[in-house]
């Protein structure tokens, strides 16, 4: 039976993962997801070649989808997805120079009909 969503202090080990902190495009695989201390979801990722990483989803804090976990620039919560799904993930560079990530688009594979 696998787990949705980890507590703080239940996660798997989170040592082998590093905060992306590079702007630009991944394909990779969502492992877990850990609840963060502040209104957010750590969601931690593997690319196909072995790069492990993790990008934080932000609660949003008002508006129709109030109470979701999503990155920036996507309507896709997070609290919701499964692990062991794929993801095309883009990430930006802010005003301020810090990198966000600021969407996140569900690659389907073949055996789900696409």
């Amino acid at each position: 039976m696998y787990r949705d969503n980890y507590s703080f202090l239940q996660s798997p080990d989170k040592r082998e993962y590093s905060r992306l902190i590079e702007e630009g495009e991944y394909i990779a695989t969502l492992n877990f997801k850990v609840w963060g201390k502040r209104m957010s979801l750590g969601c931690y990722f593997e690319t196909d070649d072995g790069k492990k990483f993790y990008l934080y989803a932000w609660r949003i804090q008002s508006g129709e989808r109030m109470g979701d976990y999503c990155p920036r620039d996507c309507a896709i919560n997070f609290r919701d997805v499964k692990p062991d799904t794929r993801w095309f993930i883009k990430t930006n560079r802010s005003s301020k120079g810090n990198v966000y990530w600021s969407t996140a688009e569900e690659l389907l594979s073949e055996q789900d009909g696409n």
